[in-house]
């Protein structure tokens, strides 16, 4: 009997719940998993105008795969035995530990590059093969990357200093990290053309004054650092540090956020005006290092090197170590 009657009711009130206020309520604050998507890059039989999300309609180029917005599970595959042009320029992905973003080679359908290498990267004229900056929980795996100098035909990268095979930077304050490099092959990374010779001076040096190709290379700079953070970098009091910081503050260089996840933190951000003058400082730094290595010599270097590490205190040195990593 009860059954009986509860079956009625339910059908009954089904209408009224679809149209109540608590349904809407309840789907929207349902999660909602979206599943793990493959895209597919084919150099010659893809078309950017496909959503590359199957096999056979891949997207053709590496500027298309800059675009894509990547999700935790999803998948970039290029053509095993292809040569892709240009470079992969990705920002703030952000994959999981149980289901990271990956970037790898695929076998065509009638699998006749199953026995080719992974799919190459040709960043030639570009700044970096691959460029991930924030990443966390990415790999990147079965690739061959070249960049074999070509000048900068990119103006967004004009500036850039160095080429990369696969760079990784972060700039801004959050967990990043996780990033795996499984089955690379990178090789010939050169800024300049090939016959370019330099200065017998330059070639001496520990780290050159000179741009240069790198295989692979991890920047990890940190606008968003707490106070507390720049306390235990630069071993000074608070008291100390709060005199300086007003100052910078007060010219227009820095600035104070209160924190988002804890409203007690204070974030320090350079302004523009600081970011030109920590430019102008840093570069004109640098030059002055570079020439005090050429003049000093490699072996010189690496021994001042020891003797300044060797004056650290055991907690200055686990700062240094994690500044390092």
């Amino acid at each position: 009997m009860v059954c009986s009657a509860v079956g009625p009711l339910v059908t009954a009130m089904i209408p009224q719940l679809f149209h109540s206020r608590s349904f809407l309520l309840l789907a929207l604050v349902l999660p909602i998993s979206l599943p793990a998507v493959t895209y597919y890059v084919h150099p010659a039989l893809g078309d950017d105008a496909n959503s590359g999300m199957e096999m056979s309609a891949p997207l053709r180029s590496l500027d298309a795969v800059s675009r894509l917005v990547l999700q935790p599970g999803d998948e970039v595959l290029l053509a095993r035995g292809t040569t892709l042009a240009g470079s992969i320029v990705l920002s703030e992905l952000a994959g999981t530990a149980g289901s990271p973003i990956r970037i790898g080679s695929y076998v065509t359908t009638d699998g006749s590059e199953a026995e080719a290498p992974g799919a190459t990267i040709d960043a030639r004229g570009r700044a970096n093969g691959i460029w991930l900056s924030n990443p966390r929980h990415v790999v990147i795996e079965n690739l061959t990357i070249t960049a074999a100098g070509g000048g900068l035909t990119d103006a967004t990268e004009s500036d850039a200093e160095m080429r990369c095979g696969v760079l990784i930077t972060s700039d801004a304050v959050g967990d990043w990290g996780d990033v795996v490099l499984a089955g690379l092959n990178i090789r010939d990374v050169f800024f300049e053309d090939p016959g370019f010779v330099r200065g017998e001076d330059e070639v001496r040096t520990a780290n050159g004054s000179q741009s240069y190709g790198w295989g692979v290379r991890f920047i990890n700079r940190a606008p968003g650092t707490t106070v507390n953070n720049l306390l235990s970098i630069l071993g000074v009091t608070k008291q100390s540090l709060n005199r300086v910081l007003r100052t910078l503050i007060e010219h227009g260089l820095v600035e104070s956020r209160v924190g988002v996840a804890d409203k007690r933190e204070r974030h320090l951000y350079l302004t523009e005006k600081g970011e030109t003058l920590e430019s102008s400082l840093s570069d004109a730094q640098r030059a002055r290092m570079r020439a005090a290595y050429r003049e000093a010599g490699p072996d010189a270097v690496a021994g001042c090197r020891q003797v300044l590490e060797a004056m650290m205190d055991k907690e200055l040195k686990r700062a240094y170590g994690r500044l390092k990593d």
